[in-house]
């Protein structure tokens, strides 16, 4: 048995094609780093794996946004213009 056998196997016991109905999932949280509270937001494509991941943290002048298209990764770092960088692996399920 395959990873991509145990993939849908999952798939087809959780729901199958009636996840397809949802285009998109969106979470937000709080987030620490040392003893500093943020928040942090992510985003996902549920169809195409784009994401996207927002975190700040105010006291430590942290702002940071990251994504990621299937093909690239997008970064933003202290509102420095967005670049894209090769993504090192990008696997399809």
């Amino acid at each position: 048995m395959s990873a991509l056998d145990i993939l849908q196997h999952f798939y087809r016991a959780t729901g199958g094609s009636a996840w397809q109905r949802f285009e998109e999932c969106d979470s937000a949280g709080t987030v620490v780093v040392l003893q500093k509270t943020g928040t942090i937001r992510y985003l996902e494509d549920l169809h195409s794996g784009g994401n996207r991941t927002d975190i700040e943290i105010s006291a430590l002048d942290i702002k940071q946004a990251n994504g990621r298209t299937g093909i690239r990764i997008q970064q933003e770092i202290f509102s420095s213009p967005l670049r894209t960088i090769p993504s090192a692996s990008t696997t399809a399920i």
